[in-house]
């Protein structure tokens, strides 16, 4: 079967940060999404992955959920707070309803179970993130531009949406 491309729009320069304090893991996702030609940034903790969206804000953040020091959930609600663009892939060992609440509540596009067995319903998921990210970037387009054209005035029409 072949495998779709991430290589098309929307997913042309799109920006991945896996975040994983299992090296293996994180090296495994890594290789996997860059194959899959996706730009892909790695980092082994919360506060490691903080930094790097300093220097250049992902697309979407694949992060582990139990890590010390600043856990998955922490870094959610963080990346919410400074970068609320930026898409949110969990991944847990954990099944307990409340994790998976908690990553809802954090604003999780999606919550990847471990261990990854199926690489490609975590690829699907990444993809999913991507679209949901490529969708807001329109949007924040059209409103630029129909602000353009009408001199950036406020709208006058009172209906609020």
């Amino acid at each position: 079967m072949d495998r779709p491309s991430l290589t098309s729009q929307p997913y042309l320069q799109s920006r991945i940060l896996v975040v994983d304090d299992e090296q293996e893991i994180r090296a495994l996702l890594t290789r996997h999404l860059a194959y899959e030609g996706l730009k892909v940034t790695a980092a082994a903790s919360g506060k490691e992955a903080l930094e790097v969206m300093e220097e250049g804000p992902a697309h979407v953040v694949a992060t582990d959920i139990t890590m010390p020091r600043m856990n998955g959930l922490k870094l959610m609600e963080v990346l919410r707070e400074r970068y609320p663009a930026t898409r949110i892939v969990a991944m847990t060992g954990r099944t307990s309803e409340e994790t998976i609440r908690a990553c809802m509540q954090r604003g999780a596009d999606a919550c990847v179970l471990k261990p990854l067995v199926d690489m490609d319903e975590f690829v699907r998921t990444v993809r999913h993130s991507l679209a949901i990210h490529a969708h807001w970037e329109a949007i924040l387009a059209t409103v630029q531009e129909r602000a353009r054209s009408i001199g950036e005035r406020p709208s006058q029409s009172g209906t609020g949406g």
